[in-house]
C-alpha cells in the first residue's frame, strides 16, 4: 500500500531536496551545527507536511494548512542555503544544485496549496 503522498510529484521533490541536503550540510565545519540542525528540520518538516497535507480530505482547511507549512519550512531551508553560500561554508557547485532541488520543491508545493486553497 502506498499513501496519497508518495504519489505526489511534490513530495518527491521533497525528499530529493533533504536527501540533497544532508551531504552538502555535513560538510559544512563544526561550528555550524546548529544552522545544520535548523536546515534538516525545515527539510524534514517540508516532508512530513507534504504527506500530511495528502492524506487528509479535500476540501478542508486543514489541508491547505499543511501544504502552507511545507511550503514555508522550503523557504526556511532556502534561506539556510543561502546563509550557507554567504557565510561561504560549502562547495558552490554542490550548494546550488542542491538550491535548484530546494526551488523546484517549492514550485511543486506551492501548486498544491493554490490547489488546496481553490485559486
Amino acid at each position: 500500500m502506498s499513501f496519497p503522498a508518495q504519489r505526489l510529484h511534490a513530495y518527491r521533490a521533497a525528499l530529493d531536496a533533504l536527501t540533497a541536503f544532508v551531504p552538502v550540510a555535513e560538510g559544512w565545519p563544526r561550528g555550524w551545527s546548529d544552522l545544520r540542525d535548523q536546515g534538516k528540520r525545515a527539510a524534514t518538516s517540508a516532508l512530513l507536511n507534504v504527506a500530511e497535507g495528502a492524506s487528509l480530505p479535500p476540501g478542508g482547511r486543514a489541508k491547505a494548512r499543511h501544504f502552507a507549512i511545507a511550503l514555508g519550512s522550503l523557504g526556511e531551508v532556502a534561506a539556510v542555503i543561502d546563509a550557507a553560500s554567504a557565510l561561504q561554508l560549502g562547495d558552490s557547485p554542490r550548494v546550488d544544485e542542491l538550491r535548484g532541488k530546494v526551488e523546484r520543491a517549492g514550485a511543486l508545493v506551492g501548486g498544491l496549496l493554490r490547489r488546496a486553497d481553490g485559486r
